[in-house]
């Protein structure tokens, strides 16, 4: 058996902290000077389209507005003005603000003046620069993940939203976020521009790039453990992520990590439930231990730092003789479904509050 490298953490766990306000929260990400420079680009914005117009947008106002936002998405109502409806009014938000007032700040609210054509983004590039500073500078767990996440947009004109078939919601803008696995908080975002002409100088897959870009937030040489699923995973991506200190465990596509030669999957479905068995290769001088897990279906995951031992049992549910069963684990799929469960449940919260107010930025 070979020996995977020392996977001992050295980073500086984060604490927990007392719980804040939301408003603490909120003024976290918008601090004063960011809301000011909103507030000055709206009130340019407005001026340029009409220069006799009277638009003003104060620090104060804008924060009701987004207060309102926030509140929107606990209700999800589809057209905004029946949150001042007289049969479905919302008192919290018709009394803080009129409607006609709440439209002319959405018509008007604006990041940039900026003209860059070469940057997609640019028209909201601040506070996406804002939410990567603020987002970054938050203390790291020792375990992170990172995985996709669809933002359902419709918007016909905009050529930054994404079609795919397999999510619920098929159109949108696609979201790229690193997340800490033991507190959920999202440390890092990349947002998907589409194809680019532009050669790929890089010797990553495009897919596997997006997680190293994302892990550069993490300090090197401190053993964080990153789990991603099969569509970023490379062996190259794992041997790269490595030389800066970062550990991998991650679902595979058997096709990328060549020479395993696993058991076929029909010889391996005749023995017992959960049997397992881990092939050793080396991406450079990097040592990955791929693991093969026959549940109801094969699992391939692959890892710088973990293999099967200590395996741990699992509940299944046998069909043919219609009872419970306990079935062998190993702890490389322990360690992933562990990890890769904060993501998924800001993906769950993040589609159960929605903002609905589509805005004309895009």
């Amino acid at each position: 058996m070979k020996e995977l490298p020392n996977d001992n953490f050295i980073g500086q766990r984060p604490e927990v902290r007392e719980v804040k306000s939301p408003i603490e929260y909120f003024e976290q990400y918008f601090d004063k000077a960011f809301v000011d420079l909103i507030c000055d680009e709206s009130n340019k914005y407005a001026k340029a389209k009409n220069i006799n117009s009277r638009f003003k947008l104060h620090p104060d106002e804008f924060k009701l507005y987004m207060a309102n936002i926030f509140y929107m998405s606990l209700f999800g109502m589809n057209n905004v003005r029946r949150y001042w409806n007289t049969n479905s009014r919302i008192a919290l938000i018709a009394d803080s603000m009129a409607l006609n007032r709440f439209e002319e700040i959405r018509r008007n609210i604006h990041f940039t003046s900026s003209l860059d054509s070469t940057d997609k983004f640019h028209k909201f590039r601040p506070i996406l620069d804002q939410f990567h500073r603020v987002a970054s500078s938050l203390a790291k767990d020792e375990h992170c993940s990172v995985d996709e996440n669809t933002i359902p947009y419709n918007g016909k004109k905009s050529k930054l939203r994404q079609y795919n078939p397999k999510k619920t919601k098929k159109w949108g803008l696609k979201l790229f976020m690193l997340c800490t696995g033991e507190f959920g908080l999202i440390v890092g975002t990349q947002l998907y521009a589409g194809k680019t002409k532009n050669a790929n100088t890089s010797s990553l897959l495009k897919s596997s790039q997006v997680v190293f870009d994302l892990a550069q937030v993490l300090e090197p040489n401190r053993n964080y453990k990153l789990a991603y699923d099969k569509w970023f995973a490379s062996p190259l991506l794992m041997e790269k992520l490595l030389e800066r200190g970062i550990h991998s465990v991650a679902t595979i596509q058997i096709n990328r990590f060549k020479e395993l030669n696993f058991t076929p999957d029909n010889l391996m479905k005749k023995q017992q439930r959960g049997v397992s068995e881990v092939r050793y290769g080396l991406s450079g001088d990097v040592t990955i231990a791929a693991v093969k897990w026959y549940d109801n279906r094969p699992v391939h995951i692959a890892s710088t730092y973990i293999a099967i031992e200590p395996v741990s049992t699992v509940k299944r549910w046998n069909f043919e003789d219609n009872e419970e069963i306990m079935i062998e684990r190993p702890a490389v799929v322990t360690e992933y479904n562990s990890f890769m469960g904060q993501i998924d449940n800001i993906g769950c919260l993040l589609s159960l509050h929605r903002i609905k107010t589509d805005s004309h930025i895009l």
